[in-house]
């Protein structure tokens, strides 16, 4: 019975049947695949699609406890304590402003790959991914350039670049992040 289904079929209908046949069969990697787009760029054969190869940045919590992602056994989890100390390095904001957010700020940081006391120090003394975030608010936020930062902006935005590097498609996502905030909503009449 298939064998003459399939004698039946011609040409003109093979393609196509045989196209909708491999969606079928792939339709989970494809939708997989089409929920990672995060933006196209251009038109006709000039088009650059953007996937969010970082899946960090989309608040996925990790699989792990923060103890069981040290590398060495000496190392310990950063306290909230940590997070207030390091912080104080930052002049953008006070230490009144990180412990006003202390308990998001250290899940945050956490969440994006700092894990350790000597990552946190890390963090807060790397002047390109500081700079990186404070040009991104400024730009785009318009925020005042003595006071760019806020706590939050560097447990999220500078441990994610802190984590995964000052990659070019990285910084990009962040700014379209930017872009998709209340603040820059606000800032620029679109609510």
């Amino acid at each position: 019975m298939i064998s003459t289904f399939i004698e039946s079929i011609s040409w003109p209908y093979t393609v196509p049947l045989a196209a909708i046949i491999i969606v079928y069969i792939l339709r989970d990697s494809l939708a997989e695949i089409i929920k990672r787009i995060k933006r196209v760029k251009g038109e006709g054969k000039n088009y650059d699609i953007l996937f969010d190869s970082y899946p960090n940045i989309a608040l996925n919590t990790p699989t792990e406890r923060p103890q069981q992602a040290l590398s060495d056994p000496g190392q310990t989890v950063i306290t909230k304590q940590d997070v207030i100390d390091a912080f104080k390095t930052i002049p953008d904001f006070t230490e009144q402003d990180v412990r006003q957010y202390l308990d998001a700020i250290h899940q945050s940081l956490l969440r994006y790959g700092v894990i350790t006391k000597t990552q946190l120090f890390q963090l807060v003394s790397s002047v390109p991914v500081l700079d990186t975030v404070r040009r991104l608010y400024v730009d785009v936020l318009h925020r005042d350039p003595k006071k760019t930062l806020d706590p939050m902006a560097v447990a999220v935005w500078g441990s994610t670049l802190f984590s995964h590097g000052l990659k070019k498609d990285l910084i990009d996502e962040i700014e379209l992040r930017l872009r998709q905030s209340p603040e820059y909503k606000k800032k620029h009449s679109l609510t």
